[in-house]
């Protein structure tokens, strides 16, 4: 059997006869790949792990702006005595109008 990769190490350590040698490289292959599969995984996780510290920061970061930029709901001010006071004053003024304008319709409406 003729290795595939001739710059790998351990392929030179083989003799050429034998199934033994040749399985033995490729468990320690797989094992080999197994831990760089294992140091991405670690790598890729560290790398998650600050995109979402970075997206929880920018969260926090977008909710404090909108906070800031969004206007407080407005109070309408206490109505003072002063104006329903002179609401009434003015609509009394208005009856009292109409009633001296139309004084004789109404006791006719009266029958007074």
């Amino acid at each position: 059997m003729t290795p595939q990769d001739p710059d790998d190490d351990r392929c030179e350590t083989l003799d050429s006869g034998g199934e033994q040698a040749t399985g033995s490289v490729s468990v320690e292959q797989l094992r080999d790949q197994l831990k760089d599969a294992r140091e991405r995984i670690k790598s890729m996780q560290g790398q998650q792990n600050r995109l979402m510290a970075l997206l929880a920061t920018e969260r926090a970061a977008r909710a404090a702006l909108e906070q800031r930029l969004l206007t407080a709901p407005t109070q309408t001010p206490p109505t003072s005595g002063v104006g329903l006071w002179t609401l009434a004053m003015l609509l009394l003024a208005a009856l009292a109008l109409a009633g001296w304008h139309f004084h004789e319709g109404i006791l006719a409406i009266l029958g007074l």
